[in-house]
């Protein structure tokens, strides 16, 4: 089984407290990334502005993060149905997902029921991001495999 994180960037890595890494959410990614094995996929906004995305790079190459396997289509509609368009694509039956949003409109589970059966929404609170609650709530499923 794989597991496929959906990552949004504002509010989950970046968020109303710092606005780069002192909150130490990149860390805390690392972790995720570590004890889940997982494979990034971005679904935040700037996912397709070059700037952004290569601050984003150098950002996760400085702490031990492997870049994105992938980027959800820009359909210009509500994020859960850009993730969706992607898994049905790219996502094997039995891959997990897990997506990390501070936004619920990025919950796939909730819009799609039954449909993605090992689908599992994190709502980041904007304010706090990815903080030590929310990032041991995500290894929690480590040990729930």
């Amino acid at each position: 089984m794989r597991t496929i994180l959906f990552l949004d960037i504002t509010g989950v890595l970046f968020c109303g407290r710092c606005r780069d890494d002192s909150c130490g959410h990149l860390a805390n990614l690392e972790r995720i990334v570590t004890a889940l094995g997982c494979d990034i996929v971005l679904t935040t906004s700037f996912r397709y502005d070059p700037k952004m995305t290569a601050t984003l790079r150098r950002r996760f190459s400085d702490h031990g993060i492997p870049e994105w396997i992938g980027v959800t289509p820009d359909l210009a509609a509500a994020r859960w149905t850009e993730i969706g368009a992607w898994v049905d694509r790219n996502v094997a039956a039995n891959d997990r997902l897990v997506i990390l949003d501070d936004g619920r409109d990025a919950d796939l589970a909730s819009h799609a029921p039954g449909a993605y059966p090992d689908c599992h929404f994190f709502l980041a609170d904007p304010e706090t991001g990815l903080d030590g609650d929310l990032t041991q709530a995500v290894l929690d499923l480590a040990t729930s495999q």
